[in-house]
C-alpha cells in the first residue's frame, strides 16, 4: 500500500495586471513536504531530504539544490536589497511589520482578518518602488500536526523575494494576497502593477508520497 501523509491542498487563482488572463496554482502541504504546481512546472520543498526540486513539464526535466542553500541565497538577496532601500538597514527591517486593517471577511469559507504592509524597495540605484501588500489570514483553518511549520517555512522565503526584505507574515494560513507595486506617483494616480493570489478552495486529505516524487520519465537537466 502506498504511503500517504495527512495534508491540506490550497487551490488558488493568480493574476497580474501586466498580463492577460489568470493562472491556477495548487499548493499541497504536509508536515514534511510542500509542492506548488502551476501550468508549466512544479516546485517541491522536501524537508525530509533537505532539497528544493524544480520540475519543468515542457522539457520533462528536473533540477535540485539544497534547501538551506536556496533559503540562504534568498536571505542574502533580501538583505542586500533592504540595505539599498534605506540608509539604516536595521530601521528598514524593523519597519516591516504587518498591521491589522479593516473588518474580518470570508474567503474560501473561512473568516479572515486583513493585514497590510507598506514598504519601499530600491532594485536599482535611484529607482524606488513602493510596495503595498494586503493579506487575508484565516482565523480557524487548522492544519494537520506539523504541516503549518512546513507551510510557514515555504512562504517565508517566497515573501522575502517579493518584498525585498526579511519579513514575517502574521500567524495563520493566508487565503488571499494583493500586492500593489509602483512609484509614489503611480500609487497616487492609480497606475500601479497589481498582483493577486486568491485561494478559492481548501481541501484536507491524505497526500501520497508519489505526489512529491520526481517522475521516472523526467531527466535531470543537463544530463544526456
Amino acid at each position: 500500500m502506498a504511503h500517504a501523509e495527512p495534508g491540506v491542498v490550497l487551490h488558488q487563482v493568480h493574476s497580474f495586471s501586466a498580463q492577460a488572463g489568470t493562472d491556477t496554482l495548487h499548493a499541497y502541504i504536509t508536515a514534511t513536504r510542500v509542492r506548488i504546481s502551476h501550468a508549466t512546472g512544479d516546485a517541491i520543498l522536501d524537508l525530509q531530504k533537505g532539497r528544493l526540486v524544480l520540475l519543468d513539464r515542457q522539457g520533462r526535466t528536473w533540477r535540485q539544490m539544497p534547501l538551506e542553500e536556496w533559503e540562504e541565497a534568498i536571505r542574502q538577496a533580501a538583505e542586500a536589497q533592504s540595505e539599498r532601500s534605506a540608509d539604516n538597514a536595521e530601521e528598514a527591517a524593523s519597519s516591516l511589520a504587518f498591521q491589522r486593517a479593516g473588518v474580518p471577511t470570508e474567503r474560501a469559507g473561512y473568516v479572515c482578518d486583513r493585514w497590510s504592509l507598506y514598504s519601499r524597495r530600491e532594485l536599482l540605484p535611484g529607482e524606488i518602488d513602493w510596495v503595498e501588500q494586503q493579506l487575508w489570514v484565516a482565523r480557524d483553518l487548522v492544519m494537520p500536526p506539523g504541516a503549518y511549520g512546513a507551510y510557514d517555512r515555504a512562504t517565508r522565503a517566497i515573501d522575502s523575494i517579493g518584498l525585498g526584505s526579511i519579513v514575517q507574515r502574521p500567524e495563520g494560513v493566508v487565503l488571499a494576497t494583493e500586492i500593489r507595486t509602483g512609484s509614489a506617483e503611480e500609487h497616487e494616480k492609480g497606475g500601479v502593477e497589481i498582483e493577486t493570489l486568491t485561494v478559492y478552495k481548501v481541501e484536507k486529505m491524505d497526500l501520497a508520497d508519489s505526489l512529491f516524487a520526481i517522475p521516472d520519465s523526467y531527466k535531470r537537466a543537463g544530463s544526456r
